[in-house]
């Protein structure tokens, strides 16, 4: 989440994609016990410039 949100923002650590616009993160995460797996993603956009 911080990368996408990094390169969204035109501060990234490492390379820079040019023209980024949008940033897809996704997880996979698993309990121990029974049955419990989850998964989660969520989508960034880089804000409009304001006039």
């Amino acid at each position: 989440m911080v990368e996408a949100v990094r390169q969204l923002t035109d501060r990234p650590l490492g390379a820079a994609v040019t023209g980024a616009r949008l940033g897809l993160v996704s997880g996979f995460g698993m309990v121990n016990y029974d049955r419990g797996l989850s998964s989660g993603a969520a989508i960034f956009a880089r804000a409009e410039a304001s006039e």
